[in-house]
């Protein structure tokens, strides 16, 4: 069973007589207005899935006017024509289809329950679109957030490797992390030979392999927390 809403704005009675007998048996609300205006009040009422009206008063605009485009969105027009209406014209009024007068009771229940089933499709169709645009929004927010971190590592880098100072980072042991090219100058090594040695182990390696001056003192002054640590 259906639950869906049409609304039938038309004064043929034997035109709603048939869309009612037709779509009646099949479980769809119908209301039914005699003119624009009494449709237009049922409208605003029932915001209904599907708005079926003659053809004449949809070329004179003097329902679509009074329509949103968000109206329109959410609900189809049917077009009842006493005549055959080119697909152009029906798509520029935003009609979505068409039935021929008189009404064939079989052709009402095939184009109004494929009309619902084209709207529910653009609709989830419509949340699949909108849902992948947030996705690369926040992706690409995330990719900026990403960018700014790597452009601020990027600077400390810079800094940290051209400070005229002896800089080191020692993990909470005081092991070395990594040590800065002005360090290693001081030292008189590089910073992977260093990695995983605690300070203190060096010391005494720097003692026996070099003379008591420069870069065991500076090891004393690291020993000390005189030198930058992280």
């Amino acid at each position: 069973m259906f639950n869906d809403r049409v609304l039938v704005v038309d004064d043929d009675s034997l035109a709603i007589d048939t869309i009612v007998r037709s779509l009646g048996s099949e479980g769809y609300d119908i209301a039914v207005a005699r003119s624009v205006q009494e449709g237009m009040e049922l409208y605003r009422g029932l915001a209904p899935e599907v708005v079926m009206t003659d053809m004449s008063v949809l070329r004179d605009n003097a329902f679509l006017e009074q329509l949103t485009a968000s109206s329109l969105e959410s609900c189809s027009l049917i077009a009842l024509c006493p005549d055959v209406v080119m697909t152009e014209e029906l798509s520029s009024r935003g009609i979505s289809a068409s039935l021929r007068r008189p009404l064939n009771v079989h052709e009402v229940r095939g184009v109004v329950g494929n009309t619902i089933e084209l709207k529910r499709l653009q609709k989830e169709l419509q949340k699949e679109i909108d849902g992948r645009r947030r996705t690369e929004h926040a992706l690409c927010e995330l990719r900026q957030h990403h960018d700014v971190s790597l452009d601020a590592i990027r600077d400390m880098q810079t800094i940290f490797d051209n400070i005229p100072l002896g800089v080191a980072y020692l993990d909470k042991d005081f092991r070395f992390l990594k040590i800065n090219a002005f360090l290693e100058k001081m030292l008189r090594t590089k910073s992977a030979d260093l990695e995983g040695k605690t300070c203190y182990d060096t010391v005494g390696e720097f003692s026996r392999s070099t003379k008591k001056n420069g870069p065991e003192k500076n090891l004393q002054l690291l020993q000390k927390g005189r030198m930058f640590h992280q």
